[in-house]
């Protein structure tokens, strides 16, 4: 924000309710669930580890179908190397 000049905008009285509706999403529906998925995998969190780190995946997708965020290859390549890596680290 420093070095690039941006400023900031006013948050305005409208957005107020998308940003109460995150936090509700995060505190009382994803933070229990990744602490659920931790707590029951004993000594091995790789595979809750695995999907949450997924969110990047699925917010791209939807970047794709809401915002129409263009695709690019060096993007498919590091999504592609993502699933491939997830289930390495799941599986063997």
């Amino acid at each position: 924000m420093i070095a690039s000049g941006h400023k900031l905008a006013k948050i305005e009285n409208s957005d107020f309710l998308v940003i109460l509706v995150r936090i509700f999403i995060v505190y009382v529906l994803i933070n229990p669930a990744i602490y659920k998925a931790l707590q029951t995998c004993g000594n091995n969190p790789r595979e809750p580890v695995c999907i949450i780190n997924m969110e990047v995946i699925l917010t791209f997708i939807f970047s794709v179908m809401f915002l129409q965020a263009k695709i690019e290859s060096k993007i498919v390549i590091g999504i592609i190397l993502m699933l491939v890596g997830g289930y390495l680290i799941s599986y063997n």
